[in-house]
């Protein structure tokens, strides 16, 4: 007789789960059943071959990473271009108590560091203003240098200077997640912060193009699985003309 798989989710802080954990016995949890018919659990066995014809957003886009991470909202992103430039000078001309104390910055962590963030701002360009989507349809400001360990701690220069060369648009994925509804999932045209996608962990951004050291623009995708898709569908791949996105 095939044995019966049950699960059950525990979501919330580790405080929490380990209350939770202490309170409870094996036979007091609201296990659910899962069925045998689950596509999650045939992909070792009869669906495995199905599940394999497909193809993964990382072997599609030859360029992915995660979103960047400022490790200091408060001082890294405004909504206006105008509350951005009040922040980098008030990094520049407080004095650092004043400054942390605003800016609720009390300690330095591993990869944001007061002095650091400082020394990154004191070349002003007005050029390093732009605009970056934070949250789902939630535009912001920012002050990007592109440095690790400035201003940001994790800037992600690789992929986001794709968003500032020229015209371009990101799909924003996540691999895993912890709300009990799926919704990582959102498109962009802008530099994406890394809880976009995905406020429970963390999302990834892949541009549909890519811009050589040239300006030129290149199509960010895997063309043998877009060939594949074209001949699936039965259309012929369109040649990429560096259409306008506006």
């Amino acid at each position: 007789m095939p044995a019966k798989i049950y699960k059950y989710d525990l979501y919330g802080k580790r405080e929490s789960k380990l209350d939770f954990l202490a309170k409870s016995t094996l036979s007091s949890i609201a296990w659910q059943e899962l069925p045998e018919d689950n596509e999650v659990w045939k992909i070792e066995g009869s669906g495995k071959a199905d599940y394999e014809k497909g193809f993964s957003i990382a072997e599609l886009f030859i360029e992915y990473t995660s979103g960047f991470v400022t490790a200091k909202d408060s001082l890294n992103i405004a909504f206006t271009k105008e509350a951005m430039i009040k922040n980098i000078q008030d990094l520049q001309e407080l004095d650092e108590l004043n400054f942390r104390t605003k800016y609720n910055a009390p300690k330095d962590s591993r990869d944001w560091k007061y002095k650091n963030a400082k020394d990154d701002s004191l070349y002003n360009d007005e050029n390093k203003l732009t605009e970056a989507n934070y949250r789902p349809f939630d535009i912001r400001w920012t002050y990007y240098t592109g440095n690790s360990r400035g201003l940001y701690s994790s800037p992600q220069k690789k992929i986001m200077k794709h968003f500032l060369k020229g015209d371009n648009v990101g799909l924003v994925f996540a691999r895993t997640q912890r709300n009990p509804e799926w919704n990582a999932i959102f498109i962009s045209k802008y530099m994406t912060e890394t809880k976009l996608g995905e406020a429970s962990t963390q999302s990834g951004v892949a541009p549909l193009y890519i811009y050589d050291e040239l300006g030129v623009k290149i199509p960010n995708l895997n063309m043998e699985i877009v060939t594949r898709i074209a001949n699936k569908i039965k259309v012929n791949p369109i040649k990429e003309n560096s259409p306008s996105l506006k």
